[in-house]
């Protein structure tokens, strides 16, 4: 009886000792969580207070078993702004919500491939069976994504301000939200063709990332994406790609040009908002629809082409567009929202191919200088002339079968300057076209390539371009330009009695009580000019 006693107590005892899923215990100084006491499985738990250098390990022990470690669970590293450098194990699967969250001194992360590989203090990966040198993976500001993982949760590196390159396995198929979302000093990431969509947010705040080639395997990208990507310059988004969505690009203000392929229908609300540099862009003929404020404070772009499948543009859509010098409207547009061109304010050539005025809105083009110049279908002079909404311009000249229309008609401009030319050539269906070339009457005033033209010494020359149809007969067109000397700061002063201070852009004392030689005597460059104790005037010579 008493060894039976015993047997059924050790019974006990080794059902109480057996581990059971969710058991969380300490190994090596880390937590982990077990996954599954079956397969033996554990997870990195929560380790707040960690700091320096961490290794995961590939097993963890607790008491006499063993458990694989796969997966670093959510908020895992939250906060631990001590933590320097990470190393995981290939036996790690997948990566939970925010690991390395508000992680802002990590910079380095390294991938140990099991046992058989440790990455040395100069860099090099060697491996024991081969004994070869590889590079190491784990570089300083640095991640490379180990191959076992198979996703990357939602604000897995959130706010690892040091890091500078990511490279993303093909083994993770899926990116969650907000995966990356301000490491401002991330220059680069690869994103692998196994991943089919780039979330809401996954990469807001990059604000060091400089170029991102979206794979093919994409077919969509969630709001705000690259949203304050400010080092963004360019971006190519592959035909898979069916929608530009909200605010996918909203402030990047150092993206100079993008190419919309002509799978996208849709651009979004704000889709390019703020995008201060973007000078052009070419909107394809698959796009239906144009939303709220897409392009709005875009202030170096110059001109604007609006295919004829677009059937709807969003309040603000092109407003403070203030380089913009014209703009092309489809005969599909019916209605011109509010605030659609506000505050273009160099929009000089409106072309409108709709023989029928679009609805016009109080302040849709409000801001545009009333002296533009609209060109209207033939037979349409009077519908515009008397339409509501219109009265604000009365230069309407009607299109030909063949036109050509240049951005200005005049320029003017001093030695040195440049300026570009931007023509569109309007025609009817049936009509082709042929070589084209540019040419200036007086090179000796002012060259001109590609309609670029560069002022060269004081005078006027004719820029002309023309433009050969299917039956080799030549169209052109005109611009004179006005090359005038350089005035000189003198200019500016207006009142010989006032004592006249200069300084250059940084606010430094450039001339004290400065005379007319003394000011006609600065290197070109621009100055602030302040005469007396309230004229302030900004000059370039």
């Amino acid at each position: 009886m008493k060894k039976y006693l015993l047997f059924l107590m050790a019974i006990m005892l080794a059902t109480v000792a057996r581990a059971a899923d969710g058991d969380t215990f300490t190994f090596e100084g880390l937590n982990y969580t077990i996954l599954s006491e079956t397969d033996h499985t554990a997870a990195v738990d929560k380790n707040g207070d960690a700091s320096g250098e961490v290794t995961i390990p590939s097993f963890a022990t607790r008491g006499s078993s063993r458990y694989i470690v796969t997966r670093i669970c959510q908020d895992a590293f939250d906060g631990c702004s001590s933590l320097t450098s990470v190393t995981i194990p290939n036996s790690v699967t997948s990566i939970g919500f925010g690991p390395f969250s508000g992680c802002t001194n990590l910079n380095e992360i390294i991938v140990a491939a099991g046992n058989e590989y440790y990455c040395s203090e100069n860099g090099v990966l060697y491996n024991y069976e081969k004994t070869e040198l590889i590079q190491c993976p784990g570089a300083k500001t640095e991640i490379e994504i180990p191959n076992s993982v198979t996703g990357i949760e939602y604000y897995a590196f959130y706010g690892c301000s040091s890091l500078v390159s990511v490279t993303i396995p093909n083994s993770v198929t899926y990116i969650r939200a907000s995966a990356f979302y301000g490491c401002s000093s991330l220059v680069s990431v690869t994103i692998p063709n196994s991943v089919g969509y780039i979330p809401e947010s996954a990469f807001y705040g990059c604000s060091s990332l400089t170029s991102v080639t979206i794979p093919n395997s994409v077919t969509s990208i969630g709001k705000s994406v690259f949203r304050y990507c400010s080092s963004l310059t360019s971006v190519t988004i592959p035909n898979s790609v069916t929608s530009i969505p909200e605010s996918a690009f909203y402030g990047c203000s150092s993206l100079t040009s993008v190419t919309i392929p002509n799978s996208v229908t849709s651009i979004g609300w704000e889709a390019f908002y703020g995008c201060s540099s973007l000078t052009s862009v070419t909107i394809p003929n698959s796009v239906t629809s144009i939303g709220w404020q897409a392009f709005s404070g875009c202030s170096s772009l110059t001109s604007v082409t609006i295919p004829n499948s677009v059937t709807s543009i969003n309040t603000g859509a092109f407003s403070g567009c203030s380089s913009l010098t014209s703009v092309t409207i489809p005969s599909s547009l019916t209605i011109l929202p509010y605030a659609a061109f506000r505050y273009c304010r160099n929009l000089r050539t409106i072309i409108d191919l709709n023989p029928t005025p679009q609805q016009v809105f109080y302040d849709s083009f409000e801001g545009v200088p009333s002296d533009a110049v609209v060109y209207i279908p033939k037979g349409s002079y009077m519908t515009y002339m008397l339409a509501d909404g219109w009265a604000q311009f009365s230069d309407f000249r009607e299109l030909s079968a063949f036109d050509i229309i240049f951005s200005a008609s005049t320029l003017e401009l001093t030695p040195g300057e440049t300026a570009e030319l931007i023509v569109t050539v309007v025609k009817d269906d049936d009509v082709s076209v042929g070589d084209h070339k540019w040419v200036s009457s007086n090179p000796e005033v002012a060259t001109v390539e590609d309609g670029k033209v560069t002022a060269v010494a004081p005078g006027t020359a004719d820029i002309t371009y023309t433009i050969y149809d299917g039956n080799g007969v030549a169209h052109s067109e005109s611009c004179k330009v006005t090359v005038e000397a350089s005035s000189g700061v003198q200019d500016i002063v207006n009142d010989s009695s006032a004592v006249v201070n200069v300084f250059n852009l940084n606010g430094y004392h450039v001339l004290r009580n400065a005379t007319e030689a003394e000011i006609n005597a600065l290197p070109a460059g621009i100055y602030i000019i302040r005469q007396g104790n309230t004229a302030k005037k900004i000059a370039v010579k």
